[in-house]
């Protein structure tokens, strides 16, 4: 008896040996995405991320200006500390920015505490 596996536009046939790495293998991608559309639900169930954008954001495209993807997550990290809230991985942040904000360039400026404290922790020559 043989399996028949379905993977996107693929298919793979499988006799009845499936070897254990192929089994771990296909294990594997059902956890990941298992994973990311629990992700995807936790970064849509939280809004705090509305509120950090409020607190440690202010858009301003005329200026050109724009927050580099790693600058917005420290700032987001920042944020959280300062409002004593667990911050979400960077995978989860992402997954609820992709709704919340333009890609590169997304027009944003720091601004608040949240800014002072990521400007005073990435920088201390500035001290």
């Amino acid at each position: 008896m043989a399996i028949l596996i379905a993977c996107g536009r693929e298919q793979l046939c499988v006799g009845p040996s499936l070897s254990r790495a192929r089994h771990g293998m296909f294990a594997a991608v059902a956890k990941r995405r298992r994973l990311t559309h629990a992700a995807k639900r936790a970064a849509m169930a939280t809004p705090h991320y509305d509120q950090f954008l409020l607190d440690a954001t202010i858009r301003d495209p005329e200026s050109g200006s724009n927050l580099c993807p790693d600058t917005l997550y420290g700032l987001y990290t920042s944020w959280c500390h300062l409002n004593r809230r667990e911050p979400q991985t960077e995978k989860v942040f992402w997954s609820a920015m992709h709704t919340r904000i333009d890609p590169q360039p997304n027009g944003l400026r720091m601004r608040g505490e949240a800014a002072a404290d990521y400007l005073l922790s990435s920088y201390p020559a500035l001290v």
